[in-house]
Order: C-alpha cells, then sequence, then structure tokens
C-alpha cells in the first residue's frame, strides 16, 4: 500500500515550495481499493511534497471525458478502461500499476480452499461490471456451478 502511493508521489512531485493542486479520478465509489491514496493524504504524505490532492469518485466512463478535458490529472481505473479508451481514439496512457496482485477478497466464516468449497454459499459482489467479478466469472463456469451464479 505505502510503495503505491509513493510511486503516484513519484509522478506527481514537485517543489516543495509551491502547493500544486492534484484532481484524481478514482473510478468507483469511495472503496479499500483506493486506501493507498487515503493513507497517504491522512499521513501528509501528498502536502509533504507540496500537494493538494482532490478526489473526485465516478465510473470510468464518466471519468475519463473530464480527464480529457484538463479537469483531472490522472484517472484510476482498470487497464482494460485504457484499453477501450485507446480504441475510442483517446490520447491516454497507462503509466502505473498499483497492485501487482488483485486485491479482490473472499472473507467466510468457513474455510475455503477451492472453488468447490463456494458449494451452497451466496458471493456478494459490487457490480456486474466491477474489476472483483473477473474472477468470479471463472469460478461460474467450473464444474459443479450453475449458470445461475449459484454453485450447486
Amino acid at each position: 500500500m505505502r510503495r503505491a502511493a509513493f510511486l503516484l508521489l513519484g509522478l506527481l512531485a514537485t517543489s516543495a515550495a509551491a502547493q500544486r493542486t492534484v484532481n484524481i479520478g478514482l473510478g468507483y465509489n469511495p472503496d479499500v481499493q483506493f486506501t493507498p491514496f487515503y493513507v497517504a493524504d491522512k499521513l501528509g504524505y501528498f502536502g509533504a511534497e507540496g500537494l493538494k490532492v482532490n478526489y473526485q469518485h465516478g465510473y470510468v466512463s464518466q471519468l475519463l471525458p473530464l480527464l480529457l478535458q484538463g479537469k483531472l490529472d490522472f484517472v484510476v481505473g482498470d487497464p482494460e478502461d485504457a484499453i477501450f479508451a485507446r480504441n475510442q481514439g483517446a490520447d491516454v496512457r497507462y503509466v502505473m500499476t498499483m497492485y501487482q496482485k488483485n486485491p479482490v477478497t473472499v472473507f467466510s466464516l468457513r474455510p475455503l480452499n477451492t472453488v468447490q468449497d463456494l458449494k451452497g454459499l451466496t458471493v456478494g459482489l459490487p457490480g456486474p461490471l466491477a474489476a472483483p467479478t473477473t474472477p468470479f466469472r471463472r469460478c461460474w463456469t467450473a464444474p459443479g456451478c450453475k449458470k445461475a451464479r449459484t454453485c450447486a
């Protein structure tokens, strides 16, 4: 988490003498996936580098036009968002990876070691288009899972 905040600081570094405002679009609702930003802000890392950071949450499809209009300096989204935008002709650049592994976590009151351990359980997801659904889409095609996304 701290590493991601430092990487962002490296991208945004300016002279500590003059404070610079940076507007960052965070591609979803306020969420745990943006913890590196919230922690870096709370611990004063941005301020120590002369940065005042403003956050705007929303769907990436809403944030990318603001980036292209110069109203946002950065947008945090999934790699697919950058590919889609480029395919639509937007001159965006993928500049950083925040996580080396998917930060999705599954919480359960009983041990889960394989996909089959989900049998009979209900899985709550943030929405059909959110990145955390990707691993579960693979699970739903595993033997023993029905199309209704309920493990049999």
